[in-house]
């Protein structure tokens, strides 16, 4: 339960009309300001109250979140938002919350299922890269309520997935030593075609002014391949490459397309000094997986979500394209691709966990204790209902195309 007071919700919709004009204004991508493309700032944080399990917490930030899945539920007049908490966003005004955490968490997020009618991809998507051995955020539903001091008291405002914010909890969960820099890529550099601090957004050790780690590894991927066993030396000296390939194996197997190869942003890359501080790669942002058509422009370099091979990715996407022309990377990465069939992407399996799931939530998103205008992003009830098994994007039918097509990859090439 989130309360909010009425004054305070006002400035929080006042804050998104100047970032993105007003609210059910429709329209799309344009221009910079209100009405046109993404603002260059991101929402601002105001103080609420959270109530969870008969405990209550104080003061708690909270801030709409998202990029083109935030500009368009808001644009639609749809109330059902991304959105994030930070338990002690306000400990400066407020020192009694000073360090205030929710079960350990300093910060989590709230994905609201955006392009996704099944409201399941963001777990699903997390789980498949977990079960083959990919480090990424964990994520649970949750039933959110609004209370935003009109009287009306707590409005269901949809089933949504918390996941957790890599900055925090999850560095001390899932590495040994959680000392190292975390890093949020953004913009052009992103890429890895050059290197930019501005482009590399420090999560962690802020106040270091130090990008040493990030700026070697973007230099060894760019030293010259003359020696080609010394390039990979070289590269892996500064960046766990082994690990990027089955993340990359995953990624093409799924079909993911808020990704890089698309987008510069949607992943982190952690420091790890118990790994001698080599990079390590880490996938975010999961709505868009596990989805067959995206719709709206592909990426720089031609990147298409579903292809196995890559062939189509250009140099302006250094990462895959320098370590797929490498003849023992790309080896390795079809290894990758082979071991999935048989492990995190066995059909049966795979098919189970999305029953499992759906019938998890199902009585939270339709029927009379289910979602409604305009707390959700479901045209219908039927929507969710066959996001399983027949709809355009049914999730199903999606993961056996994919195994599909990652077996007449592999025999294209000889490996089946």
């Amino acid at each position: 339960d989130i309360v909010i007071d009425a004054e305070t919700y006002a400035a929080m919709q006042d804050n998104m009309t100047e970032l993105y004009g007003g609210s059910n204004s429709g329209g799309g991508p344009g221009g910079g300001g209100p009405g046109g493309g993404m603002p260059d700032e991101e929402p601002s944080f105001f103080p609420v109250e959270i109530q969870y399990d008969g405990l209550t917490w104080w003061h708690v930030g909270m801030r709409y979140k998202g990029n083109s899945t935030l500009m368009s539920a808001w644009r639609r007049g749809i109330k059902k938002m991304p959105f994030r908490l930070d338990f002690d966003e306000f400990e400066d005004l407020y020192p009694e919350i000073d360090d205030q955490r929710f079960f350990g968490f300093k910060k989590i997020t709230f994905s609201n299922g955006f392009k996704d009618d099944s409201l399941i991809r963001e777990k699903l998507g997390g789980e498949i890269f977990r079960n083959a051995g990919v480090k990424v955020a964990r994520s649970a539903f949750y039933r959110v309520y609004l209370d935003i001091g009109d009287g009306n008291g707590p409005t269901y405002a949809g089933l949504y997935t918390m996941v957790e914010d890599l900055s925090n909890k999850f560095l001390d969960s899932q590495f040994k030593d959680d000392s190292g820099n975390l890093y949020k890529p953004d913009g052009q550099a992103a890429t890895w075609s050059t290197f930019s601090e501005e482009a590399f957004i420090k999560k962690t050790n802020e106040e270091e002014s130090d990008w040493s780690d990030i700026r070697a590894a973007i230099d060894a991927l760019h030293s010259a391949t003359d020696d080609e066993e010394r390039w990979r030396d070289t590269l892996e000296t500064h960046f766990n490459v082994r690990a990027y390939l089955k993340l990359l194996a995953v990624n093409q197997t799924m079909q993911n397309w808020d990704t890089y190869g698309a987008m510069t942003h949607n992943y982190y890359l952690y420091g790890d000094p118990d790994d001698n501080g080599r990079l390590l790669w880490i996938p975010w942002d999961l709505n868009e997986c596990l989805l067959s058509v995206r719709g709206g422009p592909a990426g720089s370099g031609g990147f298409a979500g579903g292809s196995i091979h890559l062939d189509e990715v250009g140099n302006d996407w250094p990462v895959i394209r320098y370590l797929l022309d490498d003849p023992v990377y790309q080896a390795l990465y079809y290894q990758e691709l082979e071991a999935l069939l048989d492990g995190a992407f066995a059909i049966d399996a795979l098919h189970a966990r999305i029953d499992e799931l759906h019938a998890l939530i199902a009585p939270y998103v339709v029927g009379p204790e289910g979602e409604a205008f305009p707390y959700t992003n479901l045209n219908n009830s039927s929507a969710f209902e066959a996001a399983v098994e027949t709809g355009e994007r049914a999730l199903k039918p999606h993961v056996t195309s994919r195994r599909s097509a990652v077996e007449d990859a592999l025999t294209s090439i000889g490996l089946r």
